[in-house]
């Protein structure tokens, strides 16, 4: 997902799915150990609302 695309484009970098882009492991483990939310737009599972794009929780 480019940033032009997310809800949310200043906070786009911290987004799993370009953490994932960027190759940044470590970070994505922290952000996704114990998820909580899916993001609606490209499935990435999050612990919080903040890690992703488009949040939806219970799935």
């Amino acid at each position: 997902m480019s940033d032009d695309h997310c809800p949310t484009p200043k906070m786009h970098p911290k987004h799993l799915c370009k953490l994932k882009k960027l190759g940044q492991a470590e970070e994505l483990r922290a952000r996704n150990n114990t998820p909580t939310v899916t993001c609606d737009k490209c499935g990435a599972r999050g612990n919080q609302p903040e890690d992703v794009c488009r949040p939806q929780s219970g799935r």
